[in-house]
């Protein structure tokens, strides 16, 4: 991933990932923590979606997303997106919520296309909380 594409998924400037970060990305039990990737035929890792229960209950979870540059703007983090919203649909997750950077135009296209809301953020100003309703309440 180029340093923007990096900056647009972490929200920070980073060359690679510090250990507890890449700890926290590959423990992943498919239960609380989920995540899906997308490989070319040759095994290369061009995206990745996941979310994190936030409550007990597990109603609630957020989200996150990344696409390899070259892949960007085909369809894969559409897929992608609309697969972990299936899937967490299908396991009682009734609200996805994500943090996006406020120019990072794509990815706010997106959350609108597929049906989410963005609205601002109480914590932080450069960014907005996109919301996916998977289910009733």
């Amino acid at each position: 991933m180029s340093a923007s594409s990096r900056y647009r998924r972490f929200h920070i400037a980073l060359r690679e990932l510090p250990p507890s970060l890449l700890r926290a990305m590959t423990e992943v039990d498919q239960q609380r923590h989920v995540a899906f990737v997308a490989q070319t035929p040759d095994g290369h890792i061009i995206a990745d979606a996941r979310y994190v229960h936030l409550d007990e209950a597990g109603h609630d979870a957020e989200f996150a997303l990344a696409v390899a540059d070259s892949h960007q703007r085909h369809g894969v983090g559409r897929a992608m997106l609309q697969r972990l919203m299936q899937h967490a649909r299908e396991h009682g997750v009734r609200r996805l919520v994500g943090d996006v950077l406020w120019d990072n135009a794509p990815m706010l296209a997106m959350v609108r296309a597929l049906g989410g809301k963005l609205v601002a953020s109480a914590d932080n100003v450069s960014v907005l909380q996109a919301r996916f309703e998977t289910r009733s309440a």
